[in-house]
Formats: structure tokens, sequence, C-alpha cells
């Protein structure tokens, strides 16, 4: 057993002499039985223990054991103790889940603070058949199937080359003492009925079949390393980032089979869950405009692509600024605007759609920038007075809707004077009668 955990750590987990690891050890036997090989080994190690108060007296006489174990070994002992139940309804999450993140955020902590190279916790070969059915019954990705990993980060398992009645076994013949957790045998918890009423039933089936389990493991490791290579691919092909937003080709990945897959794969990050990928998917080869959101970002069904943003906010979408006539520079979202007043007679004209050259005297300052809104209308220069909705302007540009929330309209009072960035309204344009030119520039970011 000795020189099989040696070798498992060395060569497996690739962990060297020098190198100082953490112990996760609750009092059960599997961490026990961890923390007496490693003190077999002569490795250079710690205990760290986490009292979460939800067992009473038993919670603290295993800190108590755990305590003298590192005692008896003569290595650093650390323990953190945590309210977890009220923490948990607090944050309304699961007892499980509170407690998986509060011990691993404690365990980096103790990391950076005491030099800690990596935090081993002993978890063993049974548990990955457990973790495996857990995740195909709650429904996991093609990453949910490959169980435990040996290393994760900052995390080792270095007791994953036994099962568990080898580590009793273990145990029993060098008289290890360990603490029992009642909750253990509580079938309350999913992966206790897991343990004691699914994988027996498999068992039965398969006698070997935690073996069977690690085999398939990795046989799903190579799967899941060519299905990221794909996706990567396919990203290359399919997607592009322009201005900090993602730009996916709807018609191209529209035709591919696996779309919903490689549509999650991309947008889980910014997150997006299964039911909203498989909306957008839907959405492909429909009317463009609909919009999907998750906390911080959308996705936008365009004409051509999907576009994936970070939310604006209301605040953004309402914020207005005032231009009072002097020579001003306004460093506002999505470009810069410049303006100054010139004499008529001295005005060079550039025909560039980012410059705007209007009649001083028609306008009424203070001016306004603000974004658009449903019912705007305006009288393009050059149409000779006709009036038009500021969105049938857009449509004709081929404006997407988020290139649409980025343009600022100039407004003399109700009037808008100039689409910025685009065209200027032909009741503000100058004439052979202008003495003021208001001259403007809009620097787009």
């Amino acid at each position: 057993m000795l020189q099989d955990f040696i070798s498992y750590l060395t060569k497996n987990i690739g962990i060297q002499r020098d190198q100082k690891i953490l112990l996760a050890v609750s009092g059960g036997i599997d961490s026990v039985v961890m923390a007496h090989l490693f003190y077999q080994a002569h490795w250079n190690f710690g205990i760290a223990h986490c009292n979460f108060k939800l067992r009473g007296a038993d919670a603290d006489a295993d800190e108590a054991f755990v305590k003298k174990l590192a005692q008896d070994m003569e290595v650093d002992f650390h323990v953190e103790s945590f309210e977890l139940a009220k923490i948990a309804n607090e944050q309304k999450r699961s007892i499980q889940e509170m407690a998986r993140d509060l011990r691993y955020d404690w365990f980096n902590t103790l990391q950076d603070e005491e030099g800690y190279t990596y935090t081993a916790t002993a978890h063993q070969l049974n548990d990955i058949a457990e973790t495996l059915i857990y995740n195909l019954s709650k429904g996991c990705g093609i990453a949910g199937l490959h169980g435990i990993p040996m290393v994760n980060n900052r995390i080792i398992r270095p007791m994953l080359f036994a099962k568990r009645d080898r580590i009793v076994q273990f145990a029993d013949k060098a008289a290890i003492s360990y603490r029992e957790d009642a909750s253990n045998s509580s079938t309350k918890y999913d992966r206790n009925r897991i343990r004691k009423n699914v994988i027996p039933e498999l068992k039965e089936i398969n006698p070997a079949f935690e073996e069977t389990i690690w085999a398939n493991v990795h046989r799903f490791k190579e799967i899941e390393w060519l299905y990221d290579y794909a996706i990567q691919q396919l990203k290359k092909d399919l997607v592009q980032i322009k201005n900090n937003q993602m730009f996916i080709h709807s018609a191209r990945l529209q035709v591919i089979p696996s779309k919903i897959s490689l549509l999650f794969e991309w947008l889980k990050p910014y997150g997006f869950h299964n039911d909203q990928v498989a909306q957008i998917a839907e959405s492909l080869g429909k009317h463009s405009g609909k919009q999907f959101y998750s906390k911080d970002y959308r996705v936008i069904k365009d004409r051509d692509y999907l576009i994936l943003s970070k939310r604006s906010t209301d605040d953004e979408q309402a914020s207005t600024f005032e231009i009072i006539g002097e020579t001003q520079s306004f460093n506002m979202p999505h470009g810069t605007l410049i303006s100054k007043v010139s004499e008529a007679k001295s005005v060079h004209i550039h025909f560039d759609r980012t410059l705007a050259y209007l009649d001083f005297d028609k306008l009424n300052f203070p001016l306004t920038l603000r974004h658009w809104k449903q019912g705007d209308q305006f009288h393009p220069f050059g149409m000779e007075g006709k009036r038009q909705k500021i969105s049938d302007y857009f449509t004709n540009q081929k404006l997407s809707l988020l290139e649409k929330e980025k343009v600022w309209l100039l407004c003399s009072g109700e009037d808008i004077c100039w689409v910025v960035g685009y065209r200027i309204d032909e009741r503000f344009k100058i004439t052979d009668q202008t003495e003021k030119v208001f001259e403007m520039e809009w620097q787009w970011i």
C-alpha cells in the first residue's frame, strides 16, 4: 500500500519531495489513512480540519481527534469553524455546496499564507463511481463524465489509486483509529443513497464495477480532449471577436448537427444555461431582433450573426449630455464628440459622415445628446424635407440592434439635428445665408 501510494504521488500526480502538502483531514477513515501514508512516506505536510458545527459534540470530538493526530505526527495543525447551516440558509445554498465552497476557499487561503504547494483531499476509487453516477443523474456535459480529476489546479487526490475495501484493510492491519461519521450512513444525502443503494445493484451486474468505471473515465478523458479540440477549431471558423463582442455566424452554425453543444461551450462562460442555449439555437434562421439575457451578458439574433455583448445598463441608455454652444469635447460611451463655432467664410467642408456642419443660428441651445427611442423622426439631409423614422433609417443602414444602441442623436429642442456619425437633418444644413457654422466631429471608440 505504501509503495503504491508513493508511486502514485510521484508518477501519476507528479508532486516533488520538496513540496509541502496540506492534508484535508475530517477524521474519517479515508483522510486518516491518507495522513498515515504521508507520515510513513516521510513527506512534508500539515493537517487542516473544518468544523462545520452540524453535529454538536460529535463535530467537536472530530476536531479534537484530528488535532491529536497532528500532534502525534508532529506536524502543523490548522482548524477553522463555520456556522454552516446559518451561512447556507442566508445564501440560500445547499449544505453540501456551501460546505465545499467554504472548505476550498479556506484551503486556498492557507496555501497562500503557509506556503503549501497543494491541498490533498482523500477521495478514493469508489468516489469516482459515485460522482459519475451523481453527475449523470443530475445532468452534465462531457466534462461531468471524467469523475474526480487527480489534479485540479491546486487540489490533488492522492488516494484515487485505492478502493475503499483496500483502505479498510490497511487501517485494520495497521491498527489505525479513526472517527465514524453517522451522517455517512444516512440516506438523507444523494451521494449516500448512491453508495448504499445504487452501486450495490450495479455490482450485481458487474462485480468489477469500480474498475470498469475507472477504465471508462480514462476513455472519457480522451474523448473530452477530442471534443474540446473540435470546439476550438470550429470556433476559429465560425466566431469573430470585434470590439469586445462575439459574432457567431448564424447560417453556417445552423447546418451543423452539434450546434447546441457548440453554443453551450461558447456561451457557458458568460452565464447562459442549457435551456437558454436551446432557445438561441432554435432562433437560428428566424427573424432578427430576438434577445437572450444572462446576468451580465446578452445574445442578440441579428441578420447574419448571433452577437454576444456585455449588457448595457439602463443608466447608460437613459443618459443625456448638453452642449451649450462653446468649443467642447465630450468623452461619451462609444465615442468622443468635439464641437466648435466658426465663421462660415472660414469653413472648409469635408464630406465625411463623422463630420457635421450645422447653421449655428438655427440651433436652440443648449443642445441635447441622447439615444434614440421609438417614434423618433428626422428629415435626412438630401431628401428635400421628407420625414423618416429613425428606426427606418437604421434599418436602411443595416445597423444591428447593438449598433443602434450606440448611436447618439443631437437634438435642438425636440428636433433631431444630427444622427451622430451618420447623417444631419435637412432643416439645419448650412446655406448661402449661413453666417456661423457649428462644426462637430465624432470619433468612434
